[in-house]
C-alpha cells in the first residue's frame, strides 16, 4: 500500500510540474546559472546606493549569492 501511495505521489508530481526551485538556495542557484549563461554573474542592485546602513550591499544579496 505504501508503495502505491509513494508510486502515485511520484507520478502525480511529474505529471503537474513540480519542476521548480523552491528554496533560497535553489532559486539563488538557477538565477545565477542563468547570469552565467549571460557571459556576466554580476548585476547591479540600485537600491544599494539610495541606503545608508552599514553593509547594504549583503543586506540585498540573495541567500543562494553569498
Amino acid at each position: 500500500m505504501l508503495v502505491a501511495i509513494a508510486l502515485a505521489v511520484f507520478v502525480f508530481t511529474i505529471r503537474m510540474g513540480a519542476f521548480v526551485a523552491g528554496g533560497a538556495d535553489s532559486s539563488g542557484y538557477l538565477s545565477q546559472a542563468r547570469l552565467w549563461e549571460r557571459a556576466s554573474p554580476i548585476t547591479s542592485e540600485p537600491l544599494i546606493e539610495r541606503v545608508d546602513w552599514p553593509y547594504a550591499d549583503w543586506t540585498f544579496t540573495p541567500l543562494g549569492y553569498r
